[in-house]
């Protein structure tokens, strides 16, 4: 997996450099470089990432990282965010919780999981 990471830096880093207000490639970016391990470049471009306008799905990218260095509160607001931004994709609610649990199972992430089932119902009743 790291080999791929690295090539996501590669690849992404020359189209951030001709595209530097792209917030997905940014998020991308950033959360290649924790996956990597650096945290520091992780903390500062999601940081300036999450300071522009973003759309729902790409608050998923610094979330797995968040949960992968253990910081199960900050993975859950970042999704909790994204669940309220609209997200519904059906792969999330399965993939998310086994690719990165047991850190996240917990009260607040049974939480989020009724919030992000009762948004698909919505979404179904009304669609």
């Amino acid at each position: 997996m790291e080999a791929i990471w690295r090539r996501g830096v590669d690849l992404i880093e020359p189209r951030l450099e001709a595209h530097p207000d792209n917030v997905r490639l940014r998020l991308l970016l950033a959360s290649f470089h924790g996956l990597l391990g650096d945290e520091a470049r992780f903390r500062a471009e999601e940081q300036r990432a999450l300071s522009e306008p973003l759309n729902a799905f790409e608050l998923y990218f610094p979330a797995v990282v968040h949960a992968r260095l253990g910081e199960t509160e900050r993975a859950i607001e970042l999704l909790r965010r994204s669940v309220r931004g609209g997200l519904a994709e059906p792969t999330w609610e399965v993939y998310f919780p086994v690719a990165f649990t047991p850190s996240l199972q917990s009260e607040a992430f049974n939480t989020l999981l009724e919030e992000y089932q009762a948004l698909q119902k919505r979404l179904r009743d009304r669609y």
